[in-house]
């Protein structure tokens, strides 16, 4: 069951935020070859990896994560400096609640798997135990969701 786990989780870094498979390696403490042959043997259940990604991407998603993280790094960079503009601090602020609506705006489906994620994440940090026999049942929802929200 901690393999499915990994397993699951090494999917959503490589789907959702893009990691390469050396990243996952060395965040999860598996070797590379294993997070390859996860990949080369996601069925149809499962979900091929590439294509998930490629879907996520699609949503909108990581457009979104991509400016909230560009508009933070400017904001830190003020912050660190000392040199705070309160003109370009009031345009980032902008930028970040325009990509906030935005993301409101991501497709159905995204916002299920985003929604899903978010509860997947929340069982791994205080209810491993649930987690674990939820398991079995993940892929099979993902599908459902592919199906119900082509």
């Amino acid at each position: 069951m901690a393999r499915d786990i990994e397993r699951l989780k090494a999917k959503q870094l490589y789907t959702e935020e893009g990691k390469s498979v050396g990243e996952i390696s060395a965040m999860l403490g598996v070797p590379e070859k294993t997070v390859y042959r996860w990949k080369s043997e996601a069925t149809d259940t499962d979900g091929d990896w590439d294509k998930d990604r490629e879907a996520m991407q699609l949503t909108g998603l990581s457009a979104y994560k991509q400016t909230l993280l560009l508009a933070l790094k400017q904001l830190r960079a003020m912050a660190v400096s000392g040199d705070i503009d309160p003109r370009k601090a009031d345009a980032l602020n902008k930028v970040i609640k325009s990509a906030k609506s935005l993301a409101k705006d991501i497709d159905k489906r995204g916002n299920i798997l985003l929604g899903m994620n978010e509860f997947l994440e929340f069982l791994r940090q205080d209810h491993e135990d649930v987690l674990e026999s939820l398991t079995p049942y993940l892929s099979e929802f993902g599908s459902w969701v592919k199906r119900k929200y082509p």
